[in-house]
């Protein structure tokens, strides 16, 4: 699907198509990309913005923390 570099080396994102039982086939990302996530996290991580944002917005709301719901109107109409 996609690769991202870190300290020299290339770590490939890849997705695989799973079937439990009768069910419908879904994607999900595979668990050798999964366990790239540490060595990732270190090259990519929370960026220099992400430190200066107050805890309370910090906290999840649904899917995205407070912060990206209200950083999402700000930069879609600017």
């Amino acid at each position: 699907m996609s690769s991202l570099k870190a300290d020299g080396e290339t770590y490939d994102i890849r997705l695989g198509r799973y079937r439990v039982g009768d069910q419908e086939p879904v994607w999900l990302i595979m668990p050798v990309s999964v366990s790239y996530i540490p060595v990732l996290y270190e090259q990519y991580g929370p960026s220099m913005l992400e430190s200066y944002i107050p805890e309370r917005f910090q906290s999840s709301f649904g899917l995205l923390r407070i912060w990206e719901w209200i950083a999402i109107p700000v930069f879609c109409c600017s």
